[in-house]
């Protein structure tokens, strides 16, 4: 009995193997032939692979490392904070109370500078009076003479030492660099809220700094109260 004819009719030889007849459920017919590595089978049409069906760790297996996946490294996840209302006000009270302070320093160091220039004035115009009076009475023997050479010279000294503790080049010029420390503290927050909060550096990430940048501005020097020299 034939098992199968050809359609010209002749006749194709012995009946085929029960394997051969039958298809997999799959719907691919295997070879007879399985490679050596476990878990893989050679697939007529298909490239060799992992056999379908093998389980695929999940992605909290792989981040944490749980089951038989546990050997995998861990990857942490880092949550940042969005921008609110509530940020965005702090920041501009902060911006405004900059503004507010880099003005009085701009005062202060103009204030300042005006003392620095009038103390070195008197400082000089009175050498010359020192100078000439030492030079006038110099051989007067009588006693006021020498009692006026005295005061005039302990005046001296008393006004370059004022003007000297009062330190008033560097003081201005403090006052008049914190004034620009304050103005761009100011300027990088306007810079900051006038953008998008989808542009912006995180919320959390932001304020941060600019707290570390207000403890140093705190060290700003003290406004001056005193007055010298009727200024």
């Amino acid at each position: 009995m034939n098992w199968f004819t050809a359609r010209d009719g002749s006749d194709q030889g012995a009946p085929q193997s029960t394997e051969a007849q039958q298809l997999p459920s799959d719907g691919f017919s295997r070879g007879s032939s399985s490679s050596g590595t476990s878990g893989e089978r050679s697939v007529s049409g298909v490239p060799d692979g992992p056999v379908l069906g093998c389980r695929q760790p999940s992605v909290l297996e792989y981040i944490r490392g749980d089951g038989e996946f546990g050997g995998m490294a861990e990857i942490p996840v880092t949550v940042e904070e969005p921008w609110n209302e509530g940020y965005e006000r702090q920041l501009g009270d902060w911006k405004d109370e900059a503004v507010r302070s880099a003005q009085d320093h701009n005062k202060a160091g103009y204030r300042l500078k005006h003392k620095y220039r009038l103390g070195g004035f008197v400082t000089i115009s009175w050498g010359l009076v020192v100078l000439l009076v030492n030079g006038l009475l110099s051989c007067d023997d009588q006693a006021y003479a020498k009692a006026f050479t005295v005061f005039v010279n302990a005046v001296n000294v008393s006004i370059i030492a004022l003007f000297s503790t009062m330190n008033l080049g560097q003081a201005y010029q403090e006052h008049f660099e914190y004034e620009a420390r304050f103005l761009k503290f100011a300027d990088d927050i306007r810079v900051c809220l006038i953008r998008g909060r989808e542009y912006r550096i995180p919320a959390d990430a932001f304020v941060t700094g600019i707290n570390e940048r207000i403890k140093n501005l705190r060290s700003a020097p003290e406004m001056p109260r005193s007055r010298y020299f009727f200024c």
